[in-house]
């Protein structure tokens, strides 16, 4: 079994420094706080029975009228009560499924093209023992795109005779439709150390968006939306009962386009259930060699809820034009639910922070 355990992990860390594969998925800065978005795996996999979250991102508003706008919010469960398992199973042996659900909503540009997604989500949490654990994950689902044609500006509106744009002067455009359908489905997998002094945690995680491969055109064009690779690695240390930290590593890639998040999140106590929480990322463009943003958050933890605010601050070349302004997000997350069995005691990066 250690040996198994030795080469998923190699597998799963060779995978965070993949790079390979025509559009591109919508992601979040606050990606620890939105969990389902992250990886299937991660559905589940939290310390309490019921989890809910909420994510709003709203960016370029400084460079454009339509500032591009995404949220998502999700909702899971892990079926951790006694009435799921075996009888005269240990707690070390309750393994357990887990489900959820998932809403997506995504708006971009002047001619308004929007994503809504659905998905289900489930995983199994499979312990290898009180200190390991393993997950596997599947998402499937469907997606409406639509685009709002009257609101786009093309080349037939320029008024040859006065020299000007005429926003006024009909398109002569034909199209074929302004909204599709499709199918899709993502799968993840993820492992979770507990070391045995108790003050350190380490989360490991890789998950492969857009298995289906779906046709995503407006005009009957063989365009697919290709496969995205994420992989992420968080480490935890406890310093002592008042505070902890963690380092955060996120890679992503999908056809040319690849990036890092680095960063670091550090958590103190304020009261007696409250925890004030700081921190911040650097997002390096593969693709350009550039570093894309500078990233700060913060964020309170009240019992069982969790805020964060986080802001991008664009560094990458559109800096000139959009004054260093990227786009802000705000998260909130609730666990909820008590669990008796102590092996379930292994939170999860996208719990804790």
């Amino acid at each position: 079994m250690k040996k198994a355990r030795n080469y998923l992990f190699l597998f799963i860390s060779l995978f965070i420094l993949k790079g390979a594969v025509n559009a591109q998925d919508i992601h979040f800065s606050q990606y620890y706080l939105s969990p389902l978005t992250q990886n299937p795996s991660l559905t589940g996999s939290f310390s309490e029975l019921y989890r809910f979250s909420a994510i709003y991102r709203n960016q370029w508003y400084s460079v454009s009228n339509q500032p591009f706008q995404t949220g998502a919010i999700s909702y899971d469960v892990a079926l951790k009560e006694d009435k799921y398992f075996l009888k005269g199973s240990t707690p070390s042996e309750k393994n357990y499924f887990a489900y959820g659900g998932i809403l997506f909503y995504d708006q971009s540009g002047l001619g308004k093209l929007s994503n809504l997604t659905i998905m289900g989500s489930g995983a199994y949490q499979l312990y290898l023992n009180k200190y390991n654990r393993l997950s596997f994950g599947l998402q499937a689902g469907i997606s409406q795109r639509k685009i709002d044609y009257a609101q786009l500006l093309v080349n037939n509106q320029y008024n040859t005779g006065s020299g000007t744009f005429d926003p006024t002067l009909p398109s002569n455009e034909s199209f074929n439709n302004n909204q599709i359908l499709y199918a899709n489905a993502h799968l993840g997998m993820g492992y979770t150390k507990s070391f045995k002094n108790q003050k350190n945690k380490l989360f490991v995680g890789a998950a492969y968006f857009n298995l289906l491969k779906p046709k995503e055109s407006f005009l009957n064009t063989a365009n697919q939306l290709q496969p995205r690779y994420t992989s992420y690695l968080a480490f935890d240390h406890y310093v002592d009962a008042k505070k902890y930290w963690r380092i955060l590593v996120n890679f992503q890639s999908q056809n040319k386009a690849q990036e890092y998040n680095l960063g670091f999140l550090k958590s103190y106590k304020i009261a007696s259930i409250t925890y004030f929480i700081w921190g911040t990322q650097m997002r390096l463009s593969l693709s350009n060699s550039n570093w894309d943003a500078l990233i700060p958050h913060f964020g309170i933890k009240y019992a069982n809820w969790r805020m964060g605010f986080s802001y991008d601050l664009n560094l990458s070349s559109l800096r000139k034009a959009s004054q260093v302004q990227g786009g802000f997000e705000i998260a909130l997350l609730y666990a909820f639910g008590a669990t008796k069995n102590h092996v379930y005691n292994m939170i999860s990066p996208c719990q804790s922070m």
